[in-house]
């Protein structure tokens, strides 16, 4: 029993001397600057003919986001984006892919489509596959 307590002691007084030594410091005070980016709306719109899953992808040197065509709407940074549309499944049957985007609009007709210097940076845009 003694030297039950004797070490219960010895492991207090070290919790003691090891808090007293390394105060806990007050917390400093933020510095972090709310995110300021505006975000860009993309509405993507698949026609009923077209067959298999596709994909539209928006790089820069921010980095790369990827969604799947299903008729909804995707939110990206706003920014200038490299865009590329196709199947995943690779060639497909040639379709109509089409923008507008602020005041620009793309149209191409083939089985994928890739659109450089896209101004991601309106508010909102759409691409669809017909």
């Amino acid at each position: 029993m003694k030297k039950l307590t004797f070490l219960l002691l010895c492991m207090v007084v070290l919790g003691t001397t090891l808090s007293a030594s390394n105060p806990k410091k007050p917390a400093k005070a933020s510095s972090h600057k709310p995110d300021t980016r505006a975000d860009f709306t993309v509405t993507l719109s698949k026609g009923s003919n077209v067959s298999g899953i596709w994909v539209i992808e928006f790089s820069n040197s921010s980095g790369t986001y990827q969604f799947q065509f299903n008729n909804n709407s995707v939110t990206i940074p706003s920014g200038t984006y490299q865009v590329g549309i196709h199947p995943t499944g690779g060639a497909s049957s040639n379709y109509t892919i089409a923008g507008s985007v602020c005041t620009y609009n793309y149209n191409v007709y083939g089985t994928s489509a890739y659109f450089t210097g896209v101004p991601c940076t309106c508010g909102s845009g759409g691409f669809s596959v017909n």
